[in-house]
């Protein structure tokens, strides 16, 4: 009796695998930190713009200037609105790269302790919620979004347990933690219309929860006051600039059905979820255990109040996972409306924050709800699996357990071979010969400042001084080094900018149909494109590659301030003198990915 007692004490303590946080995060980042700099991270919309939104606030947090001069020319102040201002003073303090990385450990760890606080709370086993955790935080996220997709079964686990007055506290910093670390217009307005519609339905149905609805003020108050520049000019109107996007021409799917499955099976950008092989699991746990729902009706109406429980228990998993499947179906056919031509066409004839906000990133929560959703199912396979062994509890448990781990396995193993830990173990293990660009071979920040100190020796003059413009490379590599640079990548800049620097590169875009739609129609990377790299911007040192027939207005690059031309290739000699450019000098080292011509400019 005494033996059976102390296991009792033992279990609860076994089954908390919140701890189990720690050494996931130790595996994930194991191989991060043993390349340093040379390990690898997703560029697009990360490395090449978004890291920048935090770097400029960071630098200049609490100085009151209305406008970043790095990039652009002059990039307005909310033009470079941070996806997560929770991070914003890691960049104020730390150098860019350690802050990037403790925002990643951040985020991966909110992962896994949001999804496992999740389904332990709807399930009642912690080992599931660390199954689909621990799947969950290996997706393939960019952290810059901060918890814009990650935060998602955090925010309901806060929401889920006011509504059942647990732990009140916790969960209001919980709330304040979400709202301070996930865009509006990525996941929030998402978690604010869930949260709307549960107030109505704790309104209708006369049930009083004033904690609930004092979360949900909490939530709305706290993203007022995070974005209270978006909210004055979407409601007062009276934006400081004009942006970009006013000219953006926005794009959708004809075939709605096409459109609409794809999703569903898929996810879309930003937001992969690998959850194709938990599809037909998870319909088949929603239509068999819709044939038990009857046995729990019954079952709650038993003698024996561990029966009874059971059933009250399982009727609940039940209608979650019935209410989150429908969500997703729900999510899928939201996007479908939102890219067909009727709502294409309605955003693209007004204009302000309706014609560029992007409606249908709605499908930002399909990786909190399918992991959900899969927990769920697990959870009733756990909880009422007697047609597996009705006599033997123990062996129904063992061959219930089984069976999740079995499910569970292909989508687990889909996730490892597309997150970003195995491109860093095939990094390391490769000798950093996988052909992937790192951070270090991305920045190329000893070539940067060989540049920079050639310049300052030949002129004495400081980055602060002169502007320069980027060929054949990121501006975003001269950004980090700490040039001062008139292109850039932003996705809400000044539109009178933009039609200024195209006029450096108009000769180019009449050549080249492609970029001249990709600029124009869009435009958030204001870039040299040029119809012989068009938007190739990866120049490596070892490509037999130059500009012959360059088309570049140099007078109005000088007009823009641009002293100086860093071009990954080389440009022909003649060419570059009719276009006005003298070679400063050509910089490599040994380690550099690039090779960079330095031109000055008229």
């Amino acid at each position: 009796m005494e033996r059976n007692k102390g296991l009792q004490n033992i279990v609860p303590k076994l089954n908390n695998l919140l701890w189990m946080v720690l050494p996931l995060l130790v595996v994930f980042f194991s191989y991060f930190f043993l390349l340093g700099k040379d390990c690898v991270f997703e560029i697009n919309d990360q490395l090449d713009e978004t890291l920048f939104t935090y770097v400029l606030n960071g630098k200049y947090l609490f100085s009151g200037v209305k406008s970043y001069p790095e990039m652009l020319g002059g990039v307005p102040k909310g033009g470079m609105s941070v996806s997560a201002c929770l991070f914003i003073p890691l960049y104020k303090f730390l150098p860019v790269f350690q802050a990037f990385m403790i925002q990643y450990i951040v985020v991966v760890a909110t992962a896994y302790v949001g999804m496992y606080l999740c389904v332990k709370e709807l399930t009642g086993s912690g080992i599931i919620g660390f199954l689909c955790g621990g799947m969950f935080m290996f997706l393939p996220y960019q952290p810059v979004y901060g918890l814009s997709v990650v935060g998602g079964p955090l925010i309901f686990y806060a929401f889920f347990c006011l509504y059942k007055r647990k732990h009140v506290i916790i969960d209001g910093l919980l709330i304040l933690y979400f709202a301070l670390g996930a865009n509006l217009v990525l996941l929030g307005y998402v978690a604010l219309g869930f949260v709307f519609l549960a107030d109505i339905w704790i309104l209708v149905s006369r049930k009083k929860n004033k904690l609930f609805l004092l979360g949900s003020l909490e939530l709305l108050l706290a993203y007022i006051l995070v974005n209270f520049s978006l909210f004055s000019e979407l409601f007062l109107g009276g934006g400081s600039y004009v942006s970009h996007r006013e000219e953006m021409v926005i794009t959708g799917n004809g075939d709605f059905w096409s459109c609409v499955w794809d999703i569903f099976l898929n996810s879309g950008q930003h937001a992969f979820s690998y959850h194709r092989k938990l599809i037909l699991p998870i319909l088949a746990a929603v239509v068999f255990y819709g044939f038990r729902w009857k046995g729990w009706k019954r079952g709650t109406e038993a003698v024996e109040a561990g029966r009874a429980e059971k059933a009250r228990q399982c009727r609940s998993m039940y209608i979650w996972l019935v209410m989150i499947l429908s969500i997703n179906v729900l999510t899928a056919l939201f996007y479908g409306f939102c890219q067909s031509d009727i709502v294409v066409d309605f955003r693209n004839s007004v204009s302000g924050f309706f014609h560029y906000f992007s409606p249908q990133r709605v499908y930002w929560i399909y990786p909190t709800a399918w992991y959900m959703a899969a927990g769920l199912a697990a959870g009733l396979l756990r909880k009422d699996h007697d047609f597996l062994c009705k006599k033997r509890l123990a062996a129904g448990h063992i061959l219930a357990g089984a069976l999740i781990c079995v499910v569970l396995v292909p989508t687990a193993w889909n996730i490892r071979q597309n997150s970003i830990w195995i491109l860093n173990k095939s990094q390391y293990k490769n000798n950093r010969s996988v052909g992937l660009m790192s951070w270090a071979d991305y920045f190329a920040e000893d070539l940067m400042r060989e540049i920079d100190a050639a310049i300052f020796e030949e002129t004495g003059r400081t980055r602060e001084e002169y502007r320069v413009a980027s060929l054949g490379m990121c501006p975003a590599v001269a950004l980090e080094a700490g040039f001062y640079c008139i292109d850039g990548y932003s996705n809400n800049y000044s539109l009178e900018y933009k039609h200024e620097f195209r006029e450096i590169i108009a000769k180019e875009l009449d050549r080249c149909p492609g970029m001249k739609a990709y600029f124009d129609d869009w435009g958030s990377r204001c870039y040299l494109f040029t119809e012989e790299s068009q938007n190739y911007y990866y120049l490596a040192k070892d490509a037999d590659f130059r500009y012959e027939k360059l088309e570049l207005d140099a007078e109005k690059m000088k007009e823009l301030s641009c002293e100086y031309l860093f071009s990954a290739a080389e440009i022909e000699e003649g060419n570059a003198r009719r276009m006005g450019l003298e070679l400063f000098g050509v910089f490599e080292t040994e380690e550099s990915y690039y090779r960079v011509w330095v031109y000055e400019v008229g």
